[in-house]
């Protein structure tokens, strides 16, 4: 019985300790409520890109898309693309992720600037591109590669546009 009783204890002292931080309304600044992209929005950017190159016969491609974190959510390889093509995909997303911007910007930044080339996880080839709040807030990236950077870039917005207003 002892035991049951400091059991029960236990319970009650982490409901009642917890409580605090699980309320958003009162966490007394402990916790930040923010939006996150979900597996099936990733899903959904990744299956209208691949469409949209299946259906315009356009290049293979990989694509990743990621949390605003740069962790991965969804991975996608059409058959014939480079297995390089993924691992620039994925650095790609999780730079326009934590970098906010797409990769085309950040590619100006690293343009003649060795320093900057040298940032964590910064990448400067076209195609990535973050994924944004209406208030922009980011939410995670998408990366592209396969086809030449602009049509990378491009797919990426496709997939993007089938989200609507976030």
């Amino acid at each position: 019985m002892q035991g049951f009783k400091k059991l029960l204890l236990g319970c009650v002292c982490a409901a009642v300790c917890t409580q605090g931080f699980a309320d958003s309304k009162d966490n007394k600044g402990f916790v930040v409520s923010k939006p996150s992209l979900t597996l099936k929005a990733a899903e959904t950017i990744a299956n209208a890109c691949i469409e949209n190159q299946v259906s315009n016969r356009g290049s293979t491609i990989a694509i990743a898309v990621v949390d605003a974190s740069g962790n991965l959510l969804v991975y996608k390889r059409m058959d014939g693309t480079s297995v390089a093509s993924g691992d620039i995909a994925l650095q790609k997303s999780i730079s326009a992720a934590r970098y906010g911007y797409a990769t085309r910007e950040t590619n100006r930044w690293v343009t003649g600037n060795i320093a900057v080339g040298q940032a964590k996880d910064i990448f400067g080839v076209t195609g990535g591109i973050p994924v944004k709040t209406q208030s922009g807030e980011i939410l995670g990236g998408i990366g592209v590669s396969g086809a030449i950077s602009d049509d990378d870039e491009a797919c990426a917005k496709i997939g993007l546009s089938k989200l609507g207003d976030l």
